[in-house]
């Protein structure tokens, strides 16, 4: 895939009213994003769902170019992996969901797609028994060869991330933000480690706030 049609999905991506489902839509139809562009209003006109609004704002693409070239470069110095929703290193068990991201953005070293996966979350006001299941928990699993993806939160989320950088066992942080940040701050250190083994996972670009309606999507 050339850097023109991933700049071009980002843009699509950044497209309002054009949500996952619209955009594979799109993609179904016209196979990239360059082409969904490049297509004519009367073709656009005849796909169900895409009316006179979305077709000016797939035609206003100028104006959102800037921002994915940005996103781009962005990556490519921050040693940012994207993936793309076809790409093979992107979850396959996350195509299941059909409203799945496009895009995703990855930093740090670990499998998207190994054997054995297990998402761990929880209360954000962990007890102190909470730790002691979370730290029994994760070592018990160290013997095995599974990848464990939390939220990077308060509570259960940084319990579960501190055991497993502790057991050199690959955990996968899933963000509800762009990675130029980290909420909350308090985790920056937690956040790097965890690469070492494991990677930080977000749909959202950088400069993205961890806002509360994103939350949601990042479940």
């Amino acid at each position: 895939m050339s850097n023109q049609e991933i700049q071009d999905l980002i843009s699509l991506g950044l497209i309002p009213g054009i949500g996952p489902r619209t955009s594979k839509l799109l993609l179904e139809h016209f196979n990239t994003a360059s082409d969904v562009f490049k297509a004519s209003e009367s073709t656009l006109s005849q796909l169900s769902g895409i009316g006179p609004k979305l077709i000016e704002a797939l035609k206003s693409k100028a104006s959102y170019d800037k921002r994915s070239l940005q996103e781009m470069q962005f990556c490519q110095k921050n040693n940012i992996e994207i993936l793309p929703y076809f790409d093979d290193a992107f979850p396959k068990r996350l195509l299941q969901c059909a409203d799945h991201p496009l895009i995703l953005y990855k930093k740090g070293n670990c499998d998207l797609n190994p054997p054995s996966i297990i998402n761990v979350i929880g209360t954000r006001r962990i007890s102190p028994y909470g730790k002691f299941i979370c730290q029994k928990f994760i070592e018990e699993l160290s013997a095995y060869n599974v990848t464990v993806v939390s939220g990077l939160a308060y509570g259960v989320d940084y319990c579960i991330h501190k055991n497993c950088v502790e057991q050199n066992l690959t955990n996968v942080g899933v963000l509800g933000h762009g990675l130029d940040r980290i909420y909350p701050y308090t985790h920056k250190s937690l956040s790097e480690k965890i690469q070492h083994n494991g990677c930080l996972l977000s749909e959202f670009i950088s400069e993205t706030n961890p806002d509360r309606e994103n939350f949601p999507k990042r479940n």
